[in-house]
């Protein structure tokens, strides 16, 4: 991820931190969104007053996890949200996992990563799985997503419930591409497409 969210930041024009968190099976829910809003509350602490919140796969499902725990918690809401491939249904229920020709993520695979995640915890918890909870008062979300990945419908999901919740979101979806197809900018055309996509609507949400 550090050579894609490098491209990212080039094409937004903005500083960038990249946050690193314990990883599973050292690190369970809800231990990895405990260190993404303790690294936004380092953010606030030293004045910044705009700050767009981006993930790519688990990462997108932390992004949101952060918004809503921001919102619930009474600190300043995120600028906006860049979701990349988001993981928003831990239960992988989506009929994208049988339509879509993506290799790797299997329904089986997908659940066998979130049992590890979880440890035991609720799938339909609002922070873990962001597709049960209340989007209403969120910020303005950009999703990618490939047309091919299994976890397609995570994305379209959670933008009709954004939709509906009355947040200003837009799904941009790649012909072809499976999940987190952006890793292969600076080696693929669709790839640098997406980034650079996502850097213009960053640098525009931050800037305006």
């Amino acid at each position: 991820q550090r050579r894609m969210f490098g491209r990212l930041a080039r094409a937004a024009g903005v500083a960038t931190l990249a946050v690193e968190y314990g990883l599973v099976p050292d690190h369970v829910f809800p231990s990895q969104l405990d260190t993404m809003v303790a690294a936004y509350g380092w953010l606030l602490d030293r004045g910044t007053t705009r700050v767009a919140v981006t993930g790519d796969s688990c990462g997108a499902t932390l992004a949101l996890g952060l918004a809503l725990r921001a919102r619930d918690e009474g600190l300043p809401r995120p600028t906006s949200l860049l979701l990349m491939s988001a993981s928003t249904d831990l239960q992988a229920t989506g009929a994208s996992y049988d339509s879509g020709s993506d290799p790797f993520f299997t329904r089986e695979l997908v659940r066998g990563l979130a049992a590890g995640y979880l440890a035991g915890a609720d799938p339909h918890d609002p922070l873990a799985a962001p597709l049960h909870a209340d989007l209403r008062r969120l910020p303005p979300t950009y999703l990618q997503a490939g047309a091919e990945e299994s976890l397609l419908d995570d994305s379209r999901r959670l933008a009709d419930r954004l939709r509906d919740a009355g947040v200003d979101v837009h799904l941009d979806e790649f012909a072809g591409q499976v999940h987190t197809f952006q890793m292969g900018a600076g080696r693929t055309q669709v790839a640098d497409d997406a980034i650079g996509r996502a850097g213009s609507w960053l640098r525009s949400t931050l800037m305006s």
